[in-house]
């Protein structure tokens, strides 16, 4: 601080140097998303290795891809993840259908789509007899969706199933086991013609919920749960003078379904008119004319569903106990109650919250989950002590077990206990109970997994925080892995999770390892490389492709979750951790591919790939996955989905995309200092020195060809100084990976002596 002299003498001052320094931000956190066996969910923890992962979402689970894939990542060099839970949602029920009145064998015709919703849907067969085509009409509400068959007689059977399987969106056929042959699905559709049938049967499972769509004060919700209904798509688009209307879209409706509305009153007719929908609204919102609340054509926000269930045990009457997070794992937790080393100084601690004595405190014992018949044989969590009462104290057992449990949680509001129903003795826990038959003394039953998911749950609400935008709670990730889920709809919700994704990576600079599709490798069997192309993605923008990596084949390994028979993997935890592995060795700026970029654990590819194959998906910047001989399993490609020869983008590599990426970065937070200094030359030459030193080590260890960093008059102008804007102009040349070596050999002729 500055000297005020007031005696002779001598004084000391301290100077800051002005200088700073760039911090180079981390490489490789990991941020997976997806289903895991327990754990909290939409909420990103950190993890450090496989074990913490295991003790905080319970490790490799059978059928749980993402799983395997962190397991993976940790065992090819990993070091740190970010692990985002999401949940499926309850089971949906079943199809309806329509029992054909044929002579053996039996045909069915059932619905696509699970839930109450399919008994809605319609089927009308019609057939020209001169050109003996079949036109089978499918009915949903007011929506129609028509198809033409050609003479079956002159398809092959691969055909007739084919056509028949394929019938529509809304309409699968099914049948005893081979193929069809056409005299039995002509059989089949006859007997239909001239006798439209209602489909039947459909059941909506217990605990599904109905999708909502949001938009300000205005609520839409299905009134049919089931997976049909994730697909809608409602919108209020204006019409002009004052008018509007309600669309209704969805991938069975031929053409969308469309409601005018010309005031609140009028949408109370959405009920009547669909039979799908209800609406809610605000008495807010209905004060206000409807072309106020309608500008323009307002998308009503989906509200993703589905979470499973948490594992739960009532204790005592409003007291319920539940598991930490949903899932079957937390079936069996048991809990038992004491008054150890529980004496009266402990209620001093709280009388100021009005809390009178010790008598409403105790010890909670947590058993880890016991299998029937198992008597616990010591505690794994003792939580206390804890107090059992209305008085919203932090001792209180919801606040107690929040804040230091990691397997069970309580609900408010609580009551007094006074020891009436308290599980007291440990050796009674796990046991029948002679009230209760079907559950057992002191132990969390009724913990579902749930059995649907669908991209809206993946990709989930910003707004919410849920999904891929739970990450908006972590400071960094550099790389996103989300496995395709065997609960997924395939290729249609991995392009939709993936385009989501990619965005979201182009935001934070971060880069997506994209799976391969399923359609690949059906491609791939019958040699049609050519098929196998980046645009199956979905993702137009081309600076949205430079943040996505992808490869093909996928990986086999050994699953010890099935007696260590080889099943096929994603492979793109493997390649986290082999990103993450390179830059530790070489630094970011190395290309994580080569000799160098062994995959551990990998048994075999699941497509073993020629030279000339390698190089039609090398081409379109897919990157593969090679097998050779001493060398192993590698990764033999480095380039984004925007890597195309074509495309000759700047991004076309990815060491380059996570070069710049780290810059901006790093960059970004150390220049924040900068913000309200005197924007003069003390400031420009700081942020040159500070910038300036950052790349000239980066150059050293072999980053870039060259690079300059301009901050002065000439990037900063009078204009900008009168607008508060400071420039900075940072350049480089970052090095590329060598992806062809060509060696010209030559023979030279013999020399003749002269």
């Amino acid at each position: 601080m500055p000297v005020s002299p007031t005696y002779p003498g001598v004084y000391i001052q301290e100077v800051d140097s002005g200088s700073r320094v760039v911090s180079g931000v981390a490489t490789s956190i990991t941020a997976f998303v997806g289903r895991t066996s327990q754990g909290p969910a939409n909420t990103p923890l950190t993890v450090f290795d496989y074990g913490e992962f295991q003790k905080l979402f319970g490790g490799r689970t059978r059928d749980l891809p993402m799983t395997y894939a962190v397991e993976d990542f940790f065992g090819n060099g990993g070091s740190q993840a970010v692990i985002v839970r999401v949940c499926a949602g309850a089971p949906l029920g079943s199809p309806s259908s329509v029992d054909l009145k044929t002579d053996d064998p039996k045909y069915t015709l059932t619905t696509k789509m699970k839930g109450l919703i399919s008994t809605l849907v319609f089927v009308n067969v019609t057939k020209d007899d001169k050109s003996g085509h079949y036109t089978i009409t499918f009915t949903l509400g007011s929506a129609t969706s028509k198809v033409v068959l050609a003479t079956l007689p002159d398809l092959a059977p691969e055909g007739v199933d084919m056509a028949l399987k394929g019938l529509s969106d809304v309409v699968g056929v099914s049948y005893g086991g081979g193929s069809l042959e056409a005299a039995d699905a002509t059989k089949m559709l006859d007997a239909l013609v001239g006798k439209p049938a209602q489909f039947a049967g459909g059941v909506t499972g217990a605990g599904a919920k109905t999708p909502m769509f949001i938009a300000g004060d205005l609520e839409i919700d299905a009134k049919i749960a089931g997976p049909w209904a994730d697909d809608l798509d409602i919108s209020l688009v204006p019409k002009g003078a004052g008018a509007f209307s309600l669309v209704v879209d969805h991938p069975d409706f031929m053409v969308p379904y469309e409601l005018p509305l010309a005031s609140w009153d009028d949408i109370k007719k959405v009920d009547a008119e669909t039979g799908l929908l209800t609406v809610k609204t605000t008495p807010d919102a209905t004060a206000h004319p409807l072309a106020t609340f309608v500008k323009k054509g307002v998308p009503l926000t989906r509200v993703p569903d589905g979470s499973g269930a948490s594992a739960a045990m009532r204790v005592y009457g409003p007291l319920v106990l539940t598991a930490s997070s949903p899932g079957v794992w937390g079936n069996g937790i048991g809990v038992s109650f004491d008054k150890r080393n529980i004496g009266p100084e402990v209620a001093l601690r709280f009388v100021d919250y009005g809390i009178p004595d010790a008598s409403d405190f105790w010890n909670v014992n947590i058993y880890v989950p016991l299998k029937a018949g198992q008597t616990p044989s010591g505690a794994a969590e003792t939580i206390g002590p804890v107090y059992l009462g209305p008085i919203d104290a932090p001792c209180r057992i919801d606040h107690m077990l929040a804040a230091q449990s990691n397997f069970l949680r309580a609900r408010a509001p609580i009551a007094a206990a006074g020891g009436k129903d308290l599980p007291l003795d440990p050796s009674q826990i796990n046991k029948t109970d002679p009230k209760d038959t079907v559950h057992r003394i002191g132990v969390l039953f009724g913990g579902q997994d749930g059995d649907t998911l669908s991209s809206d749950i993946v990709v989930g609400s910003e707004s919410k925080r849920t999904g891929i935008y739970a990450l908006e709670l972590t400071d960094l990730f550099n790389i996103m892995v989300i496995p395709p889920d065997p609960l997924l709809g395939g290729d249609d919700d991995m392009t939709t999770i993936y385009g989501a994704a990619a965005q979201y990576c182009e935001k934070r600079r971060a880069v997506l390892i994209a799976d391969p599709l399923d359609k690949w490798g059906i491609a791939a069997k019958k040699s049609q490389f050519d098929r196998i192309v980046p645009d199956d993605y979905n993702i137009g923008a081309i600076t949205t492709r430079r943040s996505v990596f992808t490869y093909f084949p996928r990986v086999k390994k050994l699953d010890p979750e099935y007696g260590n028979r080889e099943k096929v993997f994603s492979a793109s935890g493997i390649i986290a951790g082999i990103f993450a592995a390179t830059d530790v060795r070489r630094g970011v700026w190395k290309a994580p591919a080569g000799i160098e970029a062994g995959m551990n654990g990998v048994t075999n590819l699941e497509h073993k790939l020629t030279d000339m194959q390698n190089g039609i998906l090398n081409q379109v910047g897919v990157n593969v996955l090679r097998d050779f001989p001493i060398i192993g399993k590698v990764v033999w490609g480095s380039r984004t989905l925007a890597g195309a020869d074509a495309l000759s983008d700047d991004y076309k590599y990815l060491p380059v995309r996570r070069l710049t990426n780290y810059i901006e970065e790093s960059l970004f937070r150390a220049s924040k200092f900068a913000v309200f200094e005197p924007n003069a030359e003390p400031l420009w030459s700081q942020l040159r020195l500070m910038i300036g030193t950052f790349m000239a080590d980066l150059s050293r260890q072999g980053a870039f060809y060259d690079y300059f960093v301009r901050c002065d008059k000439s990037t900063t102008t009078q204009f900008d100084i009168d607008r508060g804007r400071v420039n900075v102009i940072v350049a480089f040349a970052p090095v590329k990976p060598a992806e062809f070596v060509i060696l010209t050999i030559q023979q030279l002729a013999g020399q003749t002596a002269a």
